[in-house]
């Protein structure tokens, strides 16, 4: 019996591994992405911070400036794409609800 319920239930655990597992290398490519458009925003405006800073402006009013519009743009970014995972969500079977066929605890609890 035991068998049995393990062969049953492999095949989504595997399923679900390899969703975590991509979820997961998406997750650091984005942020990977998200620290090389910082570094390029600040790398690009060296030579304003540096005048900036010979005009006697203070270290924080600058980096604060730069920390405030890199969050920004993250900020946007994350509004855009927040939407697209419930619009996909549904095409993937094992997520729907609809797709799951009815348990005797599913059914019971209906």
């Amino acid at each position: 019996m035991d068998e049995v319920i393990g062969n049953s239930v492999s095949q989504p655990r595997l399923r679900t591994i390899l969703m975590g597992s991509f979820a997961a290398l998406a997750v650091f490519l984005a942020v990977i992405g998200i620290f090389g458009v910082v570094a390029l925003s600040v790398s690009q405006r060296t030579a304003e911070i540096a005048i900036r800073m010979a005009l006697g402006a203070r270290g924080g009013v600058s980096s604060g400036r730069f920390v405030r519009q890199s969050f920004t743009t993250i900020g946007i970014g994350l509004f855009i794409a927040s939407p697209a995972p419930s619009r996909y969500r549904e095409s993937f079977p094992a997520c729907s609800s609809r797709s799951r066929p009815k348990t005797p605890e599913r059914s019971r609890q209906s």
